[in-house]
């Protein structure tokens, strides 16, 4: 599994946690309803989906690539 996936999964993981547990927790809220904390695991979490998502369309992309060349 390539590096991209490994800490794009981590990245989702630990910022979907921390995420949800901030909404028990009595913090002052900084945007709207989300504290800081909340605001950095969400952008934690959003950099992890988005290197997953770069990595799959490049193995996509250069699937597509084989294909093409050997037909």
């Amino acid at each position: 599994m390539p590096n991209t996936v490994v800490w794009g999964r981590y990245l989702v993981m630990a910022g979907s946690t921390p995420f949800a547990i901030e909404f028990t927790r009595v913090n002052l809220r900084g945007v709207g309803p989300l504290t800081l904390a909340q605001l950095i695991a969400l952008a934690l979490v959003v950099a992890g989906l988005i290197m997953m998502v770069r990595h799959s369309r490049s193995d996509y992309e250069n699937a597509s690539r084989i294909g093409r060349t050997t037909s």
